[in-house]
């Protein structure tokens, strides 16, 4: 409303779920997928692996909040941060293996299980509220980003090479 109002220079900036390099904690592919697989554990996704989705590469989201925030023109407005075309849970866990050196197989879990996980892990309690991310299609589009700035979102292949490239370099 501060915002609307003039009152408030301010830009809001939403996401979806991130994955790259330096991520795992605060990540739903860091966790299930690169961390699974470089323990030589499959890949696991909640309720559905064969739903289109949208995923924020995170050097993508750092380099659009910098954007955002020090260009006049976002002010007052709503941008989606940058998200290459939506892939399924199953694609991106394919790409995933072939650069972690990995098995392609992903274990499917029910949704009561993610509720579960949530006494036990404050992230996965979080995400219980977005099983809809995973329950029905979600394609985050950031073409009014891309428009305005003239900003290229990195494709699944280059984030996901460097993201596995990251994992597999760590200790």
């Amino acid at each position: 409303q501060e915002m609307a109002a003039g009152t408030l220079k301010a830009t809001i900036a939403r996401a979806t779920d991130f994955y790259g390099p330096r991520v795992i904690e605060k990540s739903f592919a860091g966790l299930m997928v690169f961390d699974r697989m470089k323990k030589g554990s499959s890949a696991q996704w909640f309720i559905n692996a064969d739903v289109p989705r949208s995923f924020n590469y995170t050097p993508d989201a750092a380099e659009a909040l910098y954007i955002l925030a020090t260009s006049e023109q976002s002010f007052g407005q709503v941008w989606h941060l940058p998200s290459a075309a939506p892939l399924t849970a199953r694609q991106f866990i394919k790409l995933s293996a072939q650069y972690m050196q990995s098995s392609d197989k992903v274990t499917v879990l029910p949704k009561m299980l993610l509720k579960i996980f949530g006494y036990f892990n404050p992230f996965m309690k979080e995400a219980y509220e977005m099983n809809y991310q995973n329950e029905f299609p979600l394609h985050f589009s950031s073409a009014k980003f891309e428009k305005a700035f003239n900003f290229k979102p990195t494709s699944y292949i280059d984030g996901i090479r460097e993201t596995a490239a990251w994992h597999l370099g760590r200790e």
